[in-house]
């Protein structure tokens, strides 16, 4: 018989680990849905990750046809620890190592001064074009 009064107690203490597993690690972030717009998406696909500073704190959501000021619309997913945000002055960019591998997103927030951003806000973009490899700020 004390067997079957262990039970509940093991199934009530493996249950609230589970939920420390689960749980904790989200603590303390902030969900932030963003999007940004670019003339090409070649190579971006969903699922692509966001970096900033080289760290990664988001995802690529969608890829849709915009309209004609935003022909490719970004939506991505930013997950920051609430002390460290993304300024809404922040520009993201296309990034690929060069040898073919996964186009992902970095933005860039080295010259901000923005508050930070809102949900379902835009970012501007920044993007390579074609007269002499000069970068150009959307």
């Amino acid at each position: 018989m004390p067997k079957l009064r262990l039970l509940p107690l093991v199934s009530l203490i493996s249950v609230g680990v589970l939920v420390l597993v689960v749980v904790w690690p989200r603590l303390g972030y902030r969900r932030t849905n963003v999007h940004t717009c670019f003339h090409s998406a070649a190579g971006l696909k969903p699922g692509a990750g966001v970096r900033v500073a080289g760290a990664t704190v988001g995802v690529v959501r969608t890829i849709t046809a915009g309209e004609r000021d935003c022909v490719i619309d970004v939506g991505m997913t930013l997950r920051t620890a609430s002390a460290s945000e993304i300024p809404s002055d922040a520009v993201a960019e296309q990034v690929s190592d060069g040898r073919g591998g996964p186009v992902t997103l970095d933005i860039d927030i080295s010259r901000t001064s923005a508050g930070p951003v809102r949900e379902n806000a835009l970012l501007k973009s920044r993007e390579a074009e074609v007269r002499g490899g000069d970068r150009a700020i959307r």
